[in-house]
């Protein structure tokens, strides 16, 4: 029997939800090992950081091209059964040259899980009316658990040690995987919808964002505004420093993030598909707010409140993206077309990350969140040039990789 599609949707959502929050949270641990073994070695932590985040927008491509030519729903198990193998060797390993190997390892075995889940959601809902009541569930999830898990995982950490969480995310992922299994209900398109779109390997999902203008602009949008948050992400420290709220602040100042991106989420799954493109640029816009209120804040109060206004659009603009790839790409390279997108931001990220250290020298914290803010302002202005041929038309289905038009620069 067929699982109802809200019901797969919601499966889907509680799988990202607690391997998400698992991850998380093993990721807390582990950047307390490094620190630890290494003596505060800051050079071992930035290695640590692109081991992971870093590694996962250049790996991304690989597991698209997983999801897009294996069965999609077994990629996706297999991801989250061979991560939990990972993770049990990782609490094991004790140098953190192994520590940082295994973890770039855990990095791979994830990316088709992260691809692959988002190409499966128009043909588990098998409705045009429902993509963004499922992006919006499933994002609910994904940021409740990016949320949940660093705490979760400082707590643990203290408490029990690196070693545990890691086999506590283990057994996460396993839980997600049975979740995955559980859904009984198509995860790729039929198949004569397997055309020559599947061919062209991983670097097919570029080639098309790059023939596609919407997408492209979409895509390089979402760089500007990702360049941005990675300014905020490296001036946050600073900023509850600057306020003298220490630790204690910095935690807030992500927990209330992650409740806006929550509620972002959860508001943005009652959007339609013709509302998408507005609420990709209100995203933005709230987001750019939400960067220069926190650099004109005079109080740490305001900087929360902008915190939560960065988190709510960020979510809101997640959702709507989303809905458009998936509207505007066929299933046959889905996944490849989603794990170009989040490679071309991840690089951007990384970007954001390396620009971060000078210009808080130069600009201060809340300075620099002001360039963020005006980043992400300036992806809004990007994405209103696209607008009108963003909005599908009532009742078109999707159209397949030979009726895309080529871009003018093509």
């Amino acid at each position: 029997m067929r699982t109802p599609p809200l019901t797969a949707i919601r499966r889907l959502a509680v799988a990202r939800f607690i391997s998400l929050a698992g991850s998380m949270a093993a990721y807390t641990a582990l950047v307390d090992l490094v620190y630890g073994k290494t003596h505060h070695s800051s050079i071992w932590l930035a290695a640590t950081l692109l081991v992971t985040i870093g590694a996962v927008g250049l790996l991304e491509p690989i597991g698209g091209l997983i999801a897009d030519r294996w069965d999609r729903k077994s990629a996706l198990i297999w991801s989250d059964l061979i991560g939990a193998a990972l993770f049990v060797v990782l609490a094991i390993v004790g140098a953190p040259w192994q520590l940082l190997l295994v973890a770039l390892l855990t990095a791979l075995a994830e990316t088709p899980f992260r691809a692959g889940s988002v190409a499966a959601i128009p043909n588990l809902v098998q409705d045009d009316a429902l993509i963004a009541k499922a992006n919006g569930w499933v994002g609910v999830g994904s940021n409740l658990g990016i949320t949940v898990g660093p705490a979760l995982g400082g707590l643990l950490v203290g408490w029990v040690g690196a070693g545990p969480v890691f086999l506590l995310n283990a057994i996460s992922f396993v839980v997600s995987a049975g979740l995955v299994w559980s859904i009984r209900a198509q995860f790729d398109g039929v198949a004569d919808e397997q055309d020559d779109a599947g061919s062209g390997g991983f670097v097919a999902g570029f080639r098309f964002i790059h023939r596609d203008r919407v997408l492209l602009v979409v895509t390089g949008a979402w760089m500007v505004l990702v360049l941005g948050m990675g300014l905020g992400i490296v001036s946050d420290r600073p900023v509850a420093e600057h306020f003298a709220v220490g630790a204690v602040g910095f935690g807030l100042m992500i927990g209330i993030w992650g409740l806006g991106s929550v509620i972002g989420s959860w508001l943005a799954s009652r959007m339609t598909a013709e509302a998408e493109p507005v609420v990709l640029v209100t995203g933005f816009l709230f987001a750019g707010l939400g960067g220069l209120g926190i650099w004109l804040a005079p109080a740490f109060s305001l900087v929360l409140a902008c915190n939560f206004l960065w988190g709510f659009g960020d979510a809101l603009a997640v959702v709507a993206e989303q809905g458009i790839i998936q509207r505007r790409t066929p299933d046959a390279i889905r996944s490849r077309v989603v794990a170009a997108n989040e490679s071309a931001v991840h690089g951007a990220l990384m970007v954001g990350f390396l620009l971060a250290g000078p210009m808080l020298v130069a600009l201060g914290a809340q300075g620099t969140y002001a360039v963020g803010g005006i980043a992400a302002l300036g992806a809004g202005a990007l994405a209103v040039t696209i607008m009108g041929r963003a909005r599908p038309v009532a009742g078109e289905p999707p159209a397949t990789h030979e009726e895309r038009p080529v871009a003018p620069w093509d």
